[in-house]
């Protein structure tokens, strides 16, 4: 008995190596001859202190084995949140789901003392990782049924932002923009705060709310214009200007992207310049704007939309031999694509037209 009250002792000083060693010491047969609440109890503090210093799976073991036993259920309840936590650290989502799933139904049977210490951290951790198996629907009900117990709580930055991308992945983009946008007005320092300002802009983009998605984009370069992903909300005000009929403000967004960034969003701002002089009517620089995403980048999707683009452009300036050949080129260079399709029925009109009489 005091071999066991001496491990619990020291490890709830924090002194886990020194607690470790005093388990490992205990004469053979001690935990078999400690009565059921203190054996349990024992248990517990050795395997919280193999996690503290780090020996993760040799706590997951020691906790599924107090599982096994005869655990009062105050120490059960515990034990399942931490191993929930160790297997979700670990990525085994599903068996951390197994297990939060359990403490959840412990926690809903009768009156728990310590039901909302445990079922602020659990209804957390099960949510993430219902989001991590890509189960985005029970996701979004788990956050939300925690931002709704637990506004205050400092995971609720967090919870709002999963809860956020959740809605978004299931196309549901005004719940997105809300959580979104409850993170923007109540958490200004958080570290979600950036990519919550980027999905704000896309999901209030999607919804054609063009000023609340600039705003939105204008926010993040004025505070994180120096992030890894500043091009996307370079590229976001631009789309969104363009929108908003704004072009000129739209093709200095995006020539800072084609000046600045390499990837497929340079290719296409690049195409989106070509497109906003084709709305201003400037069809000559047009051409020349939307030819350069061909011969500057190597994305097949965008060269064969500015190509049919360009293909218009000379329509519009009443080349048709001109328009033929990029028409041509969208269909010879890449078959079974939309574009292809397109372009092959631009082909056929243009061909139509100028067979007709007096052309």
């Amino acid at each position: 008995q005091a071999g066991g009250q001496l491990v619990i002792a020291i490890a709830r000083q924090d002194r886990c190596g020194d607690a470790l060693a005093t388990f490992d010491a205990l004469p053979s047969g001690t935990l078999s001859r400690l009565d059921d609440a203190l054996a349990p109890a024992v248990l517990y503090e050795r395997a919280w202190c193999l996690r503290s210093v780090g020996k993760t799976d040799e706590a997951a073991a020691a906790y599924r084995v107090i599982l096994d036993g005869e655990a009062p259920d105050d120490t059960a309840r515990h034990v399942m949140l931490e191993l929930g936590e160790i297997l979700a650290a670990k990525g085994e989502f599903a068996a951390a789901a197994t297990v939060l799933h359990k403490l959840r139904d412990a926690l809903s049977s009768g009156d728990v003392a310590d039901s909302s210490a445990l079922q602020e951290p659990g209804t957390y951790r099960l949510a993430v990782c219902a989001f991590e198996l890509g189960q985005f629907d029970e996701a979004t009900s788990l956050f939300e049924e925690f931002l709704g117990s637990f506004a205050t709580s400092q995971l609720a930055a967090s919870a709002s932002f999963f809860a956020g991308e959740a809605c978004y992945k299931l196309g549901r983009f005004d719940r997105c923009a809300k959580h979104m946008g409850r993170i923007v007005e109540k958490f200004g320092d958080h570290d979600v705060v950036g990519p919550a300002l980027l999905r704000l802009g896309e999901a209030t983009a999607v919804l054609q709310r063009w000023s609340v998605s600039e705003r939105a984009f204008d926010a993040y370069l004025s505070r994180f214009g120096d992030s890894d992903v500043w091009y996307q909300a370079q590229f976001g005000r631009g789309w969104a200007r363009e929108h908003q009929k704004r072009f000129n403000d739209a093709m200095k967004d995006y020539r800072v992207v084609v000046d600045k960034h390499k990837g497929a969003t340079a290719a296409r701002a690049q195409f989106q310049i070509g497109q906003c002089l084709f709305a201003k009517k400037d069809h000559e620089a047009a051409v020349r704007e939307l030819l350069k995403v061909d011969i500057l980048y190597a994305y097949p999707e965008w060269s064969a939309a500015a190509l049919f683009e360009a293909g218009r452009c000379f329509e519009k300036l009443l080349r048709p031999a001109e328009a033929q050949g990029q028409f041509r080129r969208v269909v010879e260079n890449f078959s079974g694509t939309e574009w292809a399709k397109l372009a092959a029925k631009r082909l056929q009109d243009v061909s139509t037209a100028s067979a007709l009489p007096g052309e």
